[in-house]
């Protein structure tokens, strides 16, 4: 376990890694009877690093939150933004205590943020007859 815990230095807050949340992640993912291969993994990271939406961003004509978070080490907020200016009329929003996968660690906060966003996106929309997709896009 403790390889895993160095693993998730760089993805989980220091407030996870103390108060054992952390380690109910690792616990509960050793259990999973469906192992991933080594394989699988360096096909869906390759696939990841190959992945490339950037010159698409500014076609996406939905309401868009992209949310970081301000602790997160992998994906820095500043990458986020860049996300977000590329979108006409992204919203962006820093959960600044927040590392790099709030919607676990915080998944009330989260839905909060999201819903909030999705509710204005709702109320901005209602006078029009274009119609909204049923769940909010965020990354």
């Amino acid at each position: 376990m403790t390889s895993w815990r160095g693993f998730f230095i760089w993805v989980y807050t220091a407030r996870a890694h103390n108060d054992g949340t952390v380690d109910r992640f690792i616990e509960d993912a050793m259990a999973f009877p469906h192992k991933q291969s080594t394989e699988d993994f360096l096909a869906f990271a390759d696939a990841c690093a190959r992945h490339v939406t950037a010159g698409r961003l500014n076609a996406i004509q939905v309401p868009i939150l992209v949310l970081a978070g301000g602790a997160d080490r992998m994906s820095r907020p500043e990458l986020g933004k860049g996300v977000a200016d590329e979108i006409p009329g992204a919203r962006f929003e820093v959960m600044e205590e927040e590392a790099h996968q709030p919607f676990q660690e915080v998944p009330d906060a989260w839905n909060a943020r999201v819903d909030e966003s999705w509710q204005e996106a709702e109320r901005l929309h209602s006078g029009t007859t274009s119609s909204l997709p049923r769940h909010p896009l965020s990354f």
